[in-house]
């Protein structure tokens, strides 16, 4: 299996219709929204536009550096050879299709979570310290959207702060593709300026002892 993956990073969103997903859903035939609906605005004035979808489902952590319990892809997703139709979504900005560490707590230091396999099977978008049990103005999501066939497993971070440096918000998404197993990484917003771990962030994909960052 060929795993793309796609970077993306944009300070603005200029008339793109999928990066800042406020609420979205799991159900496969969700309907897509841009606000704002009607905006006037003269030739060389940028718009913030953003997507959201009609109902969505939100990962609750209330504490920090955790596992999510098991989430429905709501298709076969094939990575790096093998079939998976679902993940764990760790509060620290990636998945892993290794469902044992569901609810687990999910360590906030790179070395440490790769010493103990917490990211063998996982794509980084990327991993760093988050504070996911912060849930004031923020949210993490996920939604599964389309056709059969062409289906999107979606999962967002939308101004989740940075551990110790709760000032500093992070949006970013995960696109997973159906058919072509393509993989995507959406980064509108990774601040810099935490000295907490030294600000670093580690995007990319691992599977077993192969990494590509």
């Amino acid at each position: 299996m060929v795993a793309f993956l796609k970077f993306f990073h944009s300070k603005y969103l200029l008339y793109s219709f999928m990066l800042v997903l406020l609420c979205f859903s799991n159900n496969s035939n969700a309907q897509l929204y841009v606000f704002p609906e009607d905006t006037l605005t003269c030739p060389t004035q940028p718009i913030e536009l953003r997507a959201r979808f009609d109902s969505d489902i939100s990962i609750n952590m209330n504490l920090d550096d955790n596992f999510s319990s098991p989430v429905d892809i709501g298709f076969d997703f094939v990575y790096y050879g093998q079939t998976y139709n679902q993940c764990v979504i760790s509060g620290n900005n990636y998945i892993t299709f290794n469902l044992a560490h569901a609810t687990q707590g999910s360590s906030y230091v790179y070395n440490t979570a790769l010493g103990n396999g917490q990211i063998a099977n996982a794509i980084m978008f990327p991993f760093h310290d988050t504070d996911a049990s912060q849930t004031s103005g923020n949210s993490i999501t996920y939604a599964t959207l389309g056709t059969p066939g062409n289906r999107k497993f979606i999962v967002q971070f939308c101004r989740v702060p940075l551990f110790s440096c709760n000032n500093l918000l992070v949006t970013n998404q995960l696109v997973l593709y159906e058919g072509s197993n393509r993989i995507e990484i959406h980064t509108y917003n990774k601040p810099g300026g935490c000295t907490w771990q030294s600000g670093t962030g580690i995007m990319g994909l691992r599977s077993g002892t192969f990494e590509h960052l």
